[in-house]
């Protein structure tokens, strides 16, 4: 049995070795500032100890007391003399004196009363000392929650944490940009990084997948902050740039390209911001390759957001470019050839671009087609009621979804001249001549669309005339009321 025990205590030694000192501080208190950042209270913590008080030597004497004597006694029979009540000549009766009392104060009969009231002061002949609280330590570590973060985070990304991974890297790297280079280089964040490029991996698959290609890029290029770079970055390989979580850090360069593609590089930009301070945001050289696809990408160069030689392949589905001289150039002067099917320029404020060449911002959305299945001429009468949809020819939208449930008309009536008054919504009513348009309205995934005019002729219907039928009068012969023979009243209204 002492054996066991022996082995027992000698395992706890053991474990109690590898904690480190700090965790076993006496006072959880004032010592909570402790951690593996601050194992030593310093002047700048402003720490200062509890240090406990010394009581007071002082013995008190009889100086010390302050004696008060309040009689309790109640006389009886037997603290008076047996004459009866004296006589007084004057008074009458008088009460006897207890004479026969022999009742004395004293501590035991409760009629003296000792408190202390002891005029010392404490000095140092009597050794009293107060207690002193301390300050707590006035230290705040900002390691220890990021550590604790990165301690829960799982081992690798799935399918079904990818969401929440995310969510506590963008917790993490919000608390790692708010601190300073010498705390920084403290943390650990090998497990950071190689998460980030398992959601690299990932959401470069999820975007190849979108533009339907079958490898995989080579490398993946991602920033966790507002990143200014030193030199342009190169792509010579199948590359897949972007920021962390929907385009919200800036990459930044301040003297040349962003970044240029080389040779047989391939780059799918994602969401981020790319700007170039002194010249373009990207550079697409002969024989490179560039693919779009975000939710929140902008380009930035002060020559161009785009610049793009012959001898490429660059399509666009998303994305917002600026330049000081234009928006993109492309050496073959073919900007339709440069977006996917389905997809077109339009300005910031939402509004179709046909002179992209000249334009200094551009942004690329997916643009539905709407269209007539002919272009024929529609003619009805007139009901009083709108025109149904179903006289009109059958409307086409192509588009990667199905956007007929947002299908509306709009008409403008056609005038004499042959102008045009302003489109409003719905489908005409009364007689005349108009062109109706099939519309998509915008949505952020997609810009507004129309169709052609078509023209509706609205006839105008016969006036209905009804023919009057003659009135005869019809009298009727009755007696008078006077009675009189053979004379007859004739009423009107009544057969002849």
């Amino acid at each position: 049995m002492k054996r066991r025990v022996i082995s027992i205590v000698t395992a706890m030694a053991l474990c109690l070795s590898l904690c480190p000192t700090w965790a076993l501080a006496a006072d959880a208190g004032l010592d909570a500032g402790l951690c593996p950042h601050h194992r030593v209270h310093t002047e700048d913590c402003g720490y200062v100890p509890l240090t406990p008080g010394r009581d007071c030597a002082h013995g008190h004497d009889e100086s010390c007391f302050l004696t008060e004597t309040f009689c309790v006694h109640q006389h009886t029979e037997d603290c008076y003399p047996e004459t009866g009540l004296e006589q007084d000549a004057d008074a009458g009766p008088v009460e006897p004196e207890p004479s026969l009392c022999v009742h004395a104060c004293s501590e035991d009969s409760g009629c003296v009363a000792r408190t202390l009231s002891c005029p010392h002061a404490h000095d140092e002949l009597c050794g009293y000392a107060p207690e002193d609280v301390g300050v707590p330590c006035g230290f705040a570590c900002r390691l220890c929650p990021i550590e604790n973060l990165i301690g829960q985070l799982p081992v690798s990304v799935t399918p079904d944490n990818r969401s929440q991974v995310e969510d506590q890297l963008d917790a993490l790297l919000t608390l790692y940009t708010e601190l300073t280079g010498d705390e920084q280089d403290q943390l650990d964040l090998a497990h950071c990084y190689d998460l980030l490029a398992q959601l690299d991996a990932a959401n470069a698959q999820a975007m190849l997948g979108a533009n339907s290609l079958s490898y995989t890029p080579d490398r993946t290029y991602f920033i966790y902050n507002d990143f200014s770079a030193k030199q342009t970055y190169v792509v010579t390989e199948v590359v897949c740039f972007h920021t962390f979580r929907e385009g919200k850090y800036t990459y930044t360069m301040p003297g040349g390209a962003a970044i240029r593609v080389e040779g047989t590089g391939t780059l799918y930009l994602a969401d981020g911001r790319v700007i170039s301070e002194n010249g373009a945001g990207v550079e697409v050289l002969a024989g490179g390759s560039m693919y779009t696809d975000a939710t929140d990408l902008t380009v930035t160069g002060t020559t161009y957001g785009l610049d793009i030689a012959s001898g490429t392949t660059v399509k666009l589905t998303s994305g917002a470019f600026t330049g000081g001289t234009a928006a993109i150039r492309t050496a073959d002067n073919d900007f339709n050839k440069l977006l996917e099917d389905g997809y077109a320029y339009f300005d910031l404020a939402g509004e179709p671009i046909t002179d992209v060449a000249s334009a200094k911002s551009v942004v690329v959305r997916a643009q539905p087609k709407v269209e007539w299945s002919d272009a024929n001429d529609r003619t009805v009468d007139y009901t009083g009621k709108p025109v149904d949809k179903s006289v009109l020819p059958v409307v086409s939208i192509t588009y990667a979804e199905d956007l007929s449930g947002y299908l509306r008309y709009s008409y403008a009536k056609v005038n004499d001249d042959g102008s045009e008054s302003a489109y409003v919504d719905g489908l005409p009513t009364n007689a005349g001549k108009y062109h109706i348009k099939a519309n998509i309205p915008a949505t952020e995934d997609y810009a507004a669309a129309s169709s052609g005019p078509v023209t509706l002729i609205i006839n105008k219907i016969d006036p209905i005339v009804n023919v009057p039928v003659a009135v005869s009068l019809t009298y009727k012969w009755y007696l008078s009321a006077a009675g009189h023979a053979g004379r007859r009243t004739r009423r009107r209204g009544d057969s002849v």
